[in-house]
């Protein structure tokens, strides 16, 4: 799946995207069962913006793949800045209860050091 981009209308000014996606789906490589959670992706635009269709699309490609939550949701900050080069970034994924613990796992462009504009 392909991340596409649209080009920013208003590129000048700053403002804030924030997509939700409470349909996110991947397999816990240690038990091979689903785990489940609502990724959050909030950013501030450089030259383009997030098609989300194409988001969708790359948020469900997880659906049968084998990964840590860890694992995806810094996976998904890398492929995401690589796809639209915002001025910052954070995805932050909450996954449902395993085993009495909910986990909530949040990465951002300023705590990696990702090349942003």
């Amino acid at each position: 799946m392909g991340l596409k981009t649209v080009q920013n209308p208003r590129p000048g000014r700053p403002y804030t995207i924030e997509f939700d996606f409470p349909e996110f789906t991947a397999v816990y490589p240690v038990t091979n069962e689903p785990v489940f959670a609502t990724v959050t992706v909030r950013y501030v635009p450089g030259g383009t913006c997030i098609e989300t269709v194409s988001l969708k699309q790359y948020l469900g490609s997880y659906r049968n793949q084998a990964t840590s939550y860890e694992a995806a949701v810094n996976r998904i900050l890398d492929d995401l800045v690589a796809a639209c080069n915002p001025k910052k970034m954070s995805v932050i994924g909450e996954f449902t209860v395993r085993g009495g613990i909910a986990a909530t796992v949040t990465v951002d462009t300023e705590d990696t050091g990702a090349a942003v504009s």
